[in-house]
């Protein structure tokens, strides 16, 4: 199970995400990520510190990059 961590800095969300990151940590990012989904342009950065992605969990990041949240992966 993957850490989610948010912080909110002049209005911009920084979420973190620490471990592994697979299908069933999904619905506890997007509420993460949910208050900056609700702008047109996303006021969001993404960290994902982690060597383990999913399918599904690549495609919903690839999504919020489009929408334009900025997505960073490292691994630890």
């Amino acid at each position: 199970m993957a850490r989610i961590q948010v912080r909110v800095i002049d209005g911009r969300h920084h979420v973190t995400v620490v471990g592994p990151l697979v299908a069933a940590d999904l619905r506890r990012l997007e509420r993460a990520c949910g208050p900056a989904l609700e702008h047109r342009q996303p006021p969001l950065e993404i960290r994902v510190e982690s060597e383990t992605l999913d399918e599904p969990s690549r495609v919903f990041l690839d999504s919020l990059a489009r929408r334009g949240a900025v997505v960073t992966r490292t691994k630890p």
